[in-house]
């Protein structure tokens, strides 16, 4: 969940908050003051609500709450002018809201960036379990066998290590029964899924912990089988 700093500085604007709040996947905390002892590395962006306090005040709150962590900051200034809003951007402000916008059109607009940085920060955490999964499971084609972390390489029968080295190299799109079939024995798909059931099965007695609820081949109903890169 992405957590977001709440920053007023005239104490009037308590709707803004309350409607920030109604978003479950925002986790909004209300900050008075923000000092050198606040802990800012644990908020993802900030709203600064200004009001009418005066531009120097709502620049001050902006150093302060990038100071240890910088990040995007949203302000809203009653009265803004043009040369108000470039001296915020310049600081590096995300974006600029005056009282010429409706309420609901602010927040949809900060809720709308909220969920982007929280996109992105599941994205990045997938590309880290992928990267670290991969570094753990190699695919050793000379040996017909796949490492496991710092464990003894497993050995498989040829026809295991290309339906395993199928499925790895199409994760994390699933592989159909009938490609798998037709990868594996080069002869056109008779439907006989339980010749591909039997080498899963092999697989995963190789490979699983617990074949009854395996972590590495995933079985799509229906469709066929998948590598899950992102294991645990």
């Amino acid at each position: 969940m992405v957590k977001l700093g709440f920053i007023t500085l005239n104490g009037e604007k308590e709707n803004w908050y309350h409607k920030l709040q109604s978003y479950s996947d925002i986790e909004t905390s209300r900050l008075d003051e923000l000092t050198e002892n606040s802990e800012q590395d644990s908020y993802d962006a900030y709203f600064i609500v200004g009001g009418a306090s005066q531009l120097a005040d709502i620049c001050n709150a902006y150093m302060k709450s990038v100071q240890n962590n910088f990040c995007p900051v949203w302000i809203y200034k009653e009265k803004c002018n043009a040369n108000d809003r470039l001296l915020l951007y310049n600081i590096g402000a995300i974006s600029v809201f005056s009282e010429e916008m409706h309420q609901d059109e602010i927040i949809k607009a900060i809720h709308n960036g909220l969920t982007l940085i929280q996109k992105n920060v599941e994205d990045k955490n997938k590309e880290t379990i992928k990267r670290n999964n991969e570094e753990q499971f190699k695919l050793i084609s000379e040996n017909l066998c796949v490492h496991l972390g710092d464990k003894p390489p497993i050995y498989l029968t040829k026809k295991e290590y290309k339906t395993l080295s199928l499925l790895y190299s199409a994760s994390p799109r699933a592989v159909s029964y009938k490609e798998l079939y037709e990868e594996i024995w080069g002869l056109p798909y008779d439907e006989k899924n339980y010749r591909i059931a039997n080498i899963i099965f092999h697989l995963r007695s190789k490979l699983e912990k617990d074949v009854r609820a395996p972590k590495f081949v995933k079985t799509v109903r229906s469709n066929g089988y998948l590598f899950n890169s992102n294991y645990k």
